[in-house]
């Protein structure tokens, strides 16, 4: 494409070191590589913004009139995460607009867009970083979160992003990439972007390895909580049967036994009965599923919806036959079928979340240590590769979400899609009030 000299300031040069263009002094806002046809990707480009703020928007306008499902840390995490893109979105499809009218940037114009992707994209990963963080307390450390502390996180990754971009922004020009498709500070070539490439890389590693942690104790607990029911109530039936001989073959033991229980004997006083370390194994085991299960959605509360047993109303211990009744060969399998959905669905969540945050990391620790390194703009090839893979998180985020989590796409289809039936998927029984990534 041509170069339109009519749209060239007087005086003005085309320069591609970052130092110089911090020096001029006269703005040339057609300064790119016009070999890349930047007119006709900006409209793809444009394309995709909408694409961001249509998915995204449809989950937040969803949430919030179904306010059911705003119940738990991990769903208003979610829904902050897609608001964050909405509101990136909206931006991105204004920038796009005034380039499709007219394909000049401006100062103004090119300082609005390079700000607002520090700030949005700052706070974004800010804000996986905090998901991260609650999975870990929910799942590792059987602390729950509640939506006020979510907030609160999500407040605070606002305000790391906004600082980020004033540092930037301040005492910075910004410059037009080599592809002429976006803008970046020229700090970028400075130590401050040595910094990013560091807390970038450093927040990836932290989730890949809060994930990697999530994953071995989903699979220790799996283990031992198949180990224990195998083992633990064989082991509490022997101790029940044996318990019950010596209580009848012993005399004493039988009349210390009813006066334990008599009315002039308080129950605060009277002896618990003994307990086998497979009991108190599987008790343990069965808390940690219930925290992994209450932290992904799968149910309200332990208690309300039933997974758990509720505790023995009489101090004795259940007899064989009792036992085998509480233990239904037919319900084990169907507990381990359901724990093992969870599982898959905490991975895949992990995964998936952040293989679309490298999609938007990788590339800028490589524009930046390349800018560092050479102090020069980088290839527009690259500026152009980089900018159509850029929005990939954006974009993931809600068809992460609407993949794995019943409860959302049900609450999109039936705000935006009402007057079409859908059936019940069997799925439901295992994700009634979801969270995702």
């Amino acid at each position: 494409m041509p170069v339109d000299l009519t749209k060239l300031p007087s005086g003005a040069t085309f320069i591609n070191n970052i130092t110089e263009w911090e020096a001029r002094t006269i703005w040339n806002g057609i300064d790119y590589d016009h070999r890349i046809p930047a007119p006709e990707i900006n409209y793809f480009l444009l394309i995709q913004a909408v694409g961001i703020v249509v998915l995204n928007g449809m989950i937040v306008v969803a949430a919030y009139r179904r306010g059911k499902i705003l119940t738990n840390a991990s769903n208003q995490l979610s829904v902050n995460i897609c608001t964050s893109n909405t509101v990136y979105g909206l931006c991105m499809v204004g920038i796009r607009l005034a380039l499709a009218i007219d394909f000049y940037w401006s100062e103004a114009l090119c300082r609005f867009y390079e700000v607002s992707n520090v700030l949005l994209i700052a706070t974004l990963i800010f804000s996986v970083t905090n998901m991260a963080t609650e999975r870990y307390l929910n799942i590792i450390r059987l602390k729950s979160m509640t939506r006020k502390q979510a907030n609160q996180l999500t407040i605070g990754s606002l305000i790391l992003g906004a600082a980020d971009a004033l540092l930037h922004a301040i005492g910075y020009r910004p410059v037009i990439s080599s592809s002429g498709l976006f803008c970046f500070p020229s700090s970028m070539g400075s130590t401050i972007g040595i910094m990013d490439i560091f807390l970038l890389s450093s927040q990836c590693f932290s989730i890949a390895a809060v994930y990697i942690g999530i994953i071995r104790t989903l699979r220790k607990t799996s283990k031992k909580v198949t180990m224990s029911h195998t083992g633990g109530h064989s082991a509490n039936g022997a101790h029940s049967g044996t318990a019950q001989g010596n209580s009848s073959s012993n005399d004493h033991a039988g009349s210390a036994a009813s006066h334990a229980n008599s009315p002039m004997v308080s129950p605060a006083t009277a002896m618990p009965p003994p307990q086998s370390p497979a009991l108190k194994s599987v008790k343990a085991m069965e808390k940690q599923m219930s925290g992994l299960r209450v932290a992904t959605g799968a149910i309200d509360s332990p208690r309300s919806s039933g997974h758990l047993p509720e505790p023995p109303k009489s101090p004795l211990m259940p007899s064989p036959s009792e036992s085998s009744s509480m233990i239904n060969a037919k319900a084990r399998p169907t507990q381990r079928s359901r724990d093992a959905e969870i599982q898959r669905r905490i991975v895949m969540r992990g995964i998936c979340s952040l293989i679309g945050v490298l999609f938007t990391v990788a590339p800028i620790d490589y524009l930046i240590g390349k800018t560092v390194a050479s102090g020069m703009r980088t290839d527009a090839v690259f500026d152009t590769c980089f900018l159509i893979s850029k929005f990939c998180s954006e974009l993931a985020d809600p068809i992460i979400l609407l993949t794995m989590d019943i409860r959302f796409r049900n609450a999109v289809w039936t705000t935006f899609f009402w007057w079409i039936p859908v059936k019940a998927s069997p799925a439901a029984t295992l994700n009634r009030s979801g969270a995702a990534l």
